[in-house]
């Protein structure tokens, strides 16, 4: 499981991707905006991938104790 702080790390990135990129009604981004728009999404994402892996790690060492 998460621990409070990588969380709220979490989810405190995807609010402010949401925030940047797609609460705006119609966002007028150019070539290098998307680019900016995708790096941000992308880093976010390997954020949510290594943090998932690290639960997935941990539960399964937590279940092959018992």
């Amino acid at each position: 499981m998460l621990s409070k702080s990588k969380n709220r790390q979490l989810f405190g990135s995807l609010k402010d991707y949401h925030r940047q990129y797609l609460k705006k009604t119609n966002p007028d981004l150019d070539e290098s905006g998307t680019r900016l728009m995708i790096n941000s999404f992308s880093q976010a994402k390997k954020l949510l991938i290594r943090w998932t892996e690290l639960f997935v790690k941990q539960s399964n060492l937590m279940t092959s104790k018992k």
